[in-house]
Parts: C-alpha cells; sequence; structure tokens
C-alpha cells in the first residue's frame, strides 16, 4: 500500500534519493532560520530509519516526523520535509499524513521547485494545515494511486512563500 503503483525497486531507489534530499532540504531551511536573528538552529533525524535503507516489514515503519528542530539547544518542534522538483500551481498532501501533522504538532516545511534554479519553501503549522483542510479540496490523487490527498493552490493566500 506504501508504495502505491511502484515496483519494489522503483520504491527502494526513491526513498534513498528523497531521504538524501529531505536531508538537503532540511539543512537550507535550518541555515534560513539562522539568517534571520540571534538564536542558533539545529536539527536531528527523528524518522524511523533516515538513512534511507528500505524497510520491508511494514509493521516497522511508522509515521514519525522527519526531524526535529532545536532553537538554542532546547526543543522548538517536529518538521516533516515535502517537496515538489517542479514548479507547480499547486501540490497535494496525503489525508492522513496532513492529520497526523495536524493530531502531533508537527509542520510541515514544503518545498516547490526543488529541481529549478529558483526553489522555495512554505512552513505549514498545524494551524494553517487545518485551515487548508476545512477549505478542501479533498482529492483522489491519481500520481499516488488514488490515496485521498489535500489539494492547496500555491497561490492561496495562507500560504507565505520563502527563498534561501
Amino acid at each position: 500500500f506504501r508504495r502505491d503503483s511502484r515496483t519494489v525497486a522503483e520504491f527502494k531507489k526513491q526513498i534513498k534519493e528523497c531521504t538524501k534530499l529531505e536531508r538537503v532540504l532540511m539543512q537550507r531551511y535550518v541555515d534560513w532560520l539562522n539568517t534571520k536573528g540571534k538564536a542558533v538552529y539545529t536539527f536531528e533525524d527523528k524518522g524511523v530509519d533516515n538513512s534511507g535503507r528500505y524497510i520491508a516489514d511494514d509493521a516497522k515503519v511508522t509515521c514519525d516526523p522527519d526531524f526535529v528542530l532545536f532553537k538554542n539547544g532546547k526543543y522548538k518542534g517536529f518538521i516533516e520535509i515535502k517537496h515538489c522538483n517542479p514548479d507547480l500551481p499547486m501540490f497535494h498532501l496525503k489525508l492522513p499524513h496532513v492529520e497526523k501533522c495536524i493530531a502531533g504538532d508537527i509542520c510541515i516545511v514544503n518545498w516547490m521547485g526543488v529541481g529549478t534554479d529558483n526553489p522555495k519553501f512554505c512552513i505549514l503549522t498545524p494551524a494553517i494545515l487545518s485551515e487548508l483542510l476545512a477549505a478542501g479540496p479533498v482529492v483522489k490523487f491519481k500520481p499516488w494511486g488514488y490515496k485521498p490527498c489535500l489539494r492547496v493552490m500555491c497561490n492561496n493566500e495562507k500560504i507565505k512563500w520563502q527563498t534561501t
């Protein structure tokens, strides 16, 4: 179910690539935070296995957030990194994941245009996610095996894009 329509080989390759990219994007986010004032931000792994190693046993896979963010050495929050390589007018988030982030007080740092010369990101707090979810729409997204997903337009007034 978590592979959608991908083969095991495709899934393994994508996990490895995405895990590496998410770490780079998290570092870029933390570097950006560190330009905003006198606070010092750092992060640690939180996910089930941020090595990119494929975990065959579904029972050993968790939905823990990717990273823990620290401000001046103290816990600041949990962070999930999401990304889209092209710069599109919309993005999708799997509905169960959105609900998990809202319930678990997890922020999503969502990157758009990662494969372009002008990547940008937005910070989706649980409060923003709740508002986006209430406004909808939830669609069955074909590229992800028709799983229910929250569709968000990039020009939504709740979204504030940042660049690094």
